[in-house]
């Protein structure tokens, strides 16, 4: 159900220099009774010669303070789109809309007035008492304010509209402190019945005629706990005008369309809220999920970061082995070369033997050396890989097996190697 401050009255800038904007006669709902009863309440206080209409909008509370009674009326709002619109729907001689900033209003420039009405309009100002101050100023003397604002701590809502949240009593202080004389006023939502003529039945009542029916009461509230403080401040004695109000006809008929509305929204939460249980148990069993492949994976990886280590490991074993064989080999052909230097030109063939096995062990060496390269790219290329093991944990192991496979025949192969070396040293001698 739509709250009286999802819309404002009138065209009013709040703190951050937004616009809420409403013509309550292109409404037919309870937002648009608030604001006709205001303007009906504040033009209690008519017939006035100049009338201020503050924050007056697109212009139908200004046309409605010059058809009661005003023989001039000043529209003052800080849009210039607002004033352009107010002066093409609601053109009158009598009314001038003009762009303005109520805070700065300047009696040599607009001159005074005898009823200044500014509804719903100070709760949108970062500085309202500035406004106050203004409204002192221009107001004519024997002449009225009327002042209404938003009761928020009833309504139990804030507008992201309203710069502050009025307070009855301090409200009540600042109208105080500038005006001799003041009187307050409760604004009710009711719910009631109205009767009017037999010869009506068919038409649209004249709302002139029906302003002025009597209406009968059978309850009572506190004027704190209205969903509106309403004001009249002057620096004469007030008169006190009568109640007045704005009803809603066809009352039954919006009910039920606010019911049908509110049962759809109904309908229409608990579909969005079995919606949103199922996609939180879909959520909840894709974050189990994840988190069992987050352990497996880490499970994985750990495995292989062992598996690693190992291969780290037979590598340099393997290397250890290889710079030790090729030591050996040294020695043996420096010891070969000392033979063949004392036993002279006699064992050419021991000599050319000697060649044969540096050449050999040069080609092992190099052999071992490309391997010990080739092993080491492997492992860099594992370290590497490691946080995509979720896409290559498959190729890897097969590549695990394949360096298991080429250690054990490069150990045969130094081993092979080995053994012809002694061979070949047994033959020499």
């Amino acid at each position: 159900m739509v709250n009286q401050h999802d819309r404002a009255a009138e065209s009013t800038a709040d703190h951050e220099g937004a616009l809420e904007r409403l013509d309550a006669a292109e409404f037919r709902n309870h937002v648009a009774t608030q604001h006709w009863a205001r303007y009906e309440w504040a033009a209690g206080f008519l017939p006035a010669k100049r009338v201020l209409d503050c924050a007056c909008g697109v212009g139908y509370g200004s046309n409605l303070l010059r058809r009661r009674g005003a023989a001039f009326v000043l529209g003052l709002d800080v849009s210039e789109e607002a004033v352009v619109e107010a002066r093409r729907r609601y053109p009158d001689a009598a009314i001038e809309y003009r762009v303005g900033d109520a805070r700065e209003l300047d009696p040599a420039v607009v001159g005074q007035f005898d009823l200044i009405v500014s509804l719903e309009t100070l709760e949108h100002m970062t500085e309202p008492q500035r406004a106050l101050d203004a409204f002192a100023r221009v107001l004519a003397p024997g002449g009225v304010l009327a002042l209404s604002l938003p009761n928020e701590k009833y309504l139990g809502v804030q507008s992201p509209f309203h710069a502050w949240v009025a307070d009855f009593d301090e409200v009540r202080r600042w109208l105080s402190q500038r005006f001799a004389h003041s009187a307050v006023f409760g604004e009710a939502h009711v719910v009631g019945t109205i009767v009017w003529p037999d010869s009506a039945l068919h038409d649209r009542p004249d709302a002139d005629v029906l302003h002025a029916a009597g209406l009968r009461l059978i309850d009572e509230t506190a004027p704190t706990s209205c969903p509106g403080f309403l004001f009249a401040c002057s620096q004469s004695p007030l008169r006190t005008p009568p109640g007045a109000g704005s009803v809603l006809l066809g009352g039954f008929t919006y009910v039920r369309e606010l019911e049908e509305l509110n049962r759809k929204l109904w309908d229409e939460s608990g579909r969005v809220w079995n919606d949103m249980r199922k996609s939180i148990t879909n959520f909840e069993a894709e974050i189990a999920r994840l988190m069992r492949t987050d352990a497996e994976l880490h499970k994985m990886l750990e495995e292989k970061d062992v598996r690693i280590r190992e291969l780290d490991a037979q590598v340099n074993a393997i290397l250890s082995d290889a710079r030790e064989s090729s030591s050996n080999y040294q020695i043996e052909i420096q010891r070969l070369q000392a033979e063949q230097a004392t036993l002279g030109s006699g064992f050419d063939d021991r000599g050319r033997r000697v060649e044969e096995l540096e050449q050999h062990a040069q080609k092992l060496w190099e052999e071992l050396q490309r391997s010990t390269a080739n092993y080491q790219a492997e492992i860099a290329e594992l370290l590497r890989t490691r946080t995509a093991v979720v896409d290559g944990f498959e190729e890897r192991g097969r590549r695990v097996l394949e360096l298991e496979k080429h250690a054990e025949e490069l150990r045969a192969e130094i081993q092979r190697l080995c053994g012809g070396s002694s061979k070949r040293r047994a033959d020499v001698h």
